[in-house]
């Protein structure tokens, strides 16, 4: 046992000078310091059971899509994938929703990704499938409306992340009027959902931009490199 008499430390390891003073350390008696020396714990190194789960997971999901894309082939005549796009599609979904939920994010960050994660899986199937005017006129335009609103939900609630839930409504309402592009390009066949998530969108970062404190906008500033 060692002993730094300038500073009163006892040390249990095999130092030769104190890390306060830089003196050099005494040998003591273990009996008489036992009870006062600081002992550095051993490093234990945590098992990380959700990585290995999704590993897991993947490994199965990637075997699931190999046998489905095999069978697809096999008994499609025209030779390119038909149902198994949604299988895979489905699979690819819960896998990066599972990624986003477990992993060591803000909670505005895992409902944020969760939501377009979730909005862009429901407009491929759409794609894929012959509901694409369903998929691109309605769940489009309405689910960006509904992840904005339920960003400016916490964003009210919360107010000492104010800045945070800010910014992602920010970005959440700038890529909500992008939309519009398609109505341009009469892509649309119904499009007053478009033009309401429009001007919903404009309205929503308008607000934000005027009434937000003046530490969120230099927050924003600074996060945006503005």
């Amino acid at each position: 046992m060692r002993y730094c008499k300038y500073c009163n430390l006892h040390y249990d390891t095999p130092l030769e000078h104190c890390l306060l003073c830089n003196n050099k350390l005494e040998l003591t008696k273990e009996e008489e310091t036992l009870e006062q020396t600081y002992h550095y714990p051993e490093f234990q190194k945590k098992k990380n059971s959700r990585r290995f789960l999704l590993r897991l997971l993947a490994l199965l999901g990637l075997i699931a899509i190999i046998s489905c894309v095999y069978l697809d082939l096999l008994t499609h005549t025209e030779k390119n994938l038909s149902w198994s796009r949604y299988v895979i599609s489905s699979i690819a979904y819960i896998f990066l929703l599972l990624s986003i939920t477990t992993g060591a994010k803000k909670s505005i960050q895992k409902i944020t990704y969760s939501s377009y994660l979730t909005l862009l899986f429901l407009v491929y199937l759409g794609s894929i499938g012959n509901s694409s005017v369903w998929s691109v006129d309605y769940v489009m335009p309405f689910g960006f409306i509904a992840i904005n609103i339920t960003i400016l939900f916490f964003l009210l609630i919360k107010k000492r992340r104010h800045h945070d839930y800010a910014i992602y409504s920010m970005i959440t309402s700038i890529i909500g009027i992008l939309p519009v592009i398609l109505l341009f390009n009469h892509r649309l066949t119904y499009t007053w959902p478009t033009i309401t998530c429009f001007f919903y969108s404009l309205t929503t970062f308008l607000g934000i931009l005027i009434f937000s404190p003046e530490a969120t906008k230099e927050e924003l500033k600074r996060r945006l490199h503005l």
